[in-house]
């Protein structure tokens, strides 16, 4: 008999070992990206997962295809500004970094001769 692990108005049927296969990949994902990384599991029509770093504004998720989007945002807050895809999760990581580095130099190039 399969054991559900599901949420009772999710309605899915999701099951106990989704969800341990989601902690699983959670937690060698943020080992993956290093020291402080912290793996967040959640239930949403099925278990995700994702690793969060250690200021909380870098989200790192597999990909739907391939690969691993990662988001940059305020901390604790869902998804984030930026968002770049990269073949592995710090090419994500730095892919989204490097966006968001040349936005801001973008942005300060504008305004700063007003």
């Amino acid at each position: 008999m399969i054991q559900q692990r599901c949420a009772k108005w999710c309605g899915r049927g999701c099951t106990e070992q989704e969800y341990q296969q989601a902690v699983s990949a959670g937690a060698k994902l943020a080992a993956r990206l290093g020291k402080g990384w912290k793996p967040v599991i959640w239930e949403n029509l099925g278990w995700h997962y994702q690793a969060v770093s250690p200021c909380r504004r870098l989200k790192v998720h597999p990909s739907h295809g391939k690969g691993y989007i990662a988001f940059l945002g305020e901390a604790d807050f869902p998804g984030g500004t930026w968002a770049e895809h990269g073949a592995t999760p710090a090419a994500a990581v730095r892919a989204v970094v490097c966006l968001a580095r040349r936005d801001v130099a973008d942005i300060t190039s504008l305004i700063g001769g007003l």
